[in-house]
């Protein structure tokens, strides 16, 4: 267990359904821990996988699943890092246009809600404060950031000369309810950031004292709305090690020695091999020695999980450039560092724009090319896919599970159910000398071969159709 700081990032987008290209090349060059969003417009339609690569946790809430009075716009999310323990909390949620996410922190939870109360709309407003309020045990034992546009226009944000924190003054009787309730909780609020009518509408309220360098982003997710600056800041928090993958490494098989393979292969006997056992044992013992081969003559690289596929070595390069000197700026303020942060954003930005342009490019001659049809269908695939994250705790029927052997466990009991068990296993026994014979005819398998069709997938053993 160790204290570090997280970083969150927030913005009212105001829609994203016209720029989630722009939103996921700006996702992957960034290292937010949290993004929080408000106002996106968002249907069914559009995936959370065309917004977010590969390493988030997306928990949204679009217009359609909250009551308003207007159909259109609105909608919030919340994507988390999948290297944080994170769970969706929908039973905490009200009527409005909220969405409820904690993170483990040391032995507590840290609770995110970010909301969007649209202006005029009295009916999520008073939804939203009495959800909070019937939820104020659970407040008053954890810590809770409230993130979002509550559309409170005419309470101002100022300093206090008995308080470091910020104090609401103009506090009309539209807002006096929404005030109190967060004071009585014990909420302050940490935005200083002003619009360009010199308001603070977008508010970060924390019932701890554990929200830091609040600021306006300098690199926005999406173009900002001048009434909604992006923001950003950190929260100190006890980090917990969750359930989750192994690095992924896979085979390339194109560079294999096919040649010490076939060799060893030939070597083999499979009658004295096989010879006594029942069919699943002498499967294993099939498998366990492709298995070796395939792991002695097949080198093994790691998969790029952070970066798309399609990024240039000097396009990752100059990413981690552009992080390195942002966050160099960020802790010294020097202003050397920020005009590199800022070259170099503006330098990853066309970097990404020309991987991109090629990756459409040979996506178009795929598809062109492709006769039946796939081509199209396999760039949907990609389009559509989401890297699935792994979640704290897996149950099935009234047992659960938390740690990686207790969930294996779980998953073979599940599987287990469906089959059945043999009374008697079958043995066969091959013979030395048997008194059959089987004639194969070398041109005849060269056919087979040169028939399978490579864009099958492997199958659960990842051994490709041909190589």
């Amino acid at each position: 267990m160790e204290s570090s700081n997280i970083k969150l990032y927030y913005q009212n987008t105001r829609g994203l359904r016209s720029k989630t290209v722009q939103f996921f090349h700006n996702v992957v060059s960034t290292d937010y821990n949290v993004i929080c969003l408000t106002e996106t417009w968002l249907k069914g339609g559009v995936l959370s996988g065309e917004l977010f690569p590969g390493g988030y946790q997306v928990f949204r809430r679009d217009r359609g699943d909250a009551v308003s009075v207007k159909k259109d716009g609105g909608g919030v999310l919340v994507a988390v890092d999948s290297s944080l323990d994170a769970s969706h909390h929908p039973e905490l949620q009200s009527t409005a246009e909220d969405v409820w996410v904690s993170i483990k922190s040391g032995d507590k939870l840290v609770y995110i809600v970010c909301a969007y109360l649209p202006p005029s709309d009295k009916s999520s407003y008073h939804s939203f404060l009495n959800n909070f309020e019937s939820n104020q045990q659970l407040i008053s034992n954890n810590t809770v950031i409230v993130v979002g546009d509550f559309n409170l226009p005419h309470v101002g944000w100022v300093d206090s000369v008995d308080s470091p924190n910020l104090v609401p003054v103009n506090v009309g009787d539209e807002s006096a309810e929404f005030i109190d309730l967060f004071s009585l909780f014990g909420f302050n609020q940490f935005s200083t950031t002003r619009n360009s009518k010199d308001r603070i509408l977008d508010l970060i309220f924390c019932n701890e004292n554990f929200i830091d360098r609040v600021s306006k982003s300098e690199d926005p997710l999406v173009p900002e709305d001048r009434h909604h600056p992006s923001l950003e800041f950190h929260y100190k928090y006890q980090r917990y090690q969750p359930l989750r993958g192994s690095l992924k490494f896979t085979k390339n098989f194109k560079r294999a020695d096919y040649d010490c393979i076939n060799r060893e292969l030939s070597s083999l006997d499979w009658v004295e091999l096989f010879d006594g056992l029942n069919v699943d044992d002498a499967v294993s013992i099939f498998y366990d020695r492709i298995g070796k081969l395939i792991d002695k003559h097949v080198p093994t690289f790691r998969v790029n999980t952070k970066y798309l596929s399609y990024f240039r070595k000097d396009t990752i390069k100059c990413i981690k450039q552009k992080l390195y000197y942002h966050k160099k700026y960020k802790k010294f303020r020097n202003q050397s560092d920020y005009i590199n942060y800022s070259i170099l954003r503006k330098s990853s930005k066309n970097l990404i724009c020309r991987d991109y342009s090629t990756y459409l490019q040979s996506v178009e001659s795929d598809i062109l090319s492709s006769n039946n049809g796939k081509g199209f269908w396999r760039y949907m695939s990609n389009r559509r896919k989401s890297r699935m994250f792994i979640p704290k705790k897996m149950t099935l029927e009234t047992s659960s599970a938390n740690g990686p052997r207790e969930v294996c466990e779980l998953f073979a009991t599940f599987f287990k159910s469906t089959f059945e068990t043999p009374k008697d296993g079958t043995v066969f026994h091959f013979r030395k000398n048997p008194k059959i014979s089987i004639a194969v005819d070398e041109s005849e398998v060269r056919n087979l071969l040169q028939n399978i069709e490579i864009n099958k997938s492997p199958g659960p053993t990842e051994y490709p159709q041909f190589s």
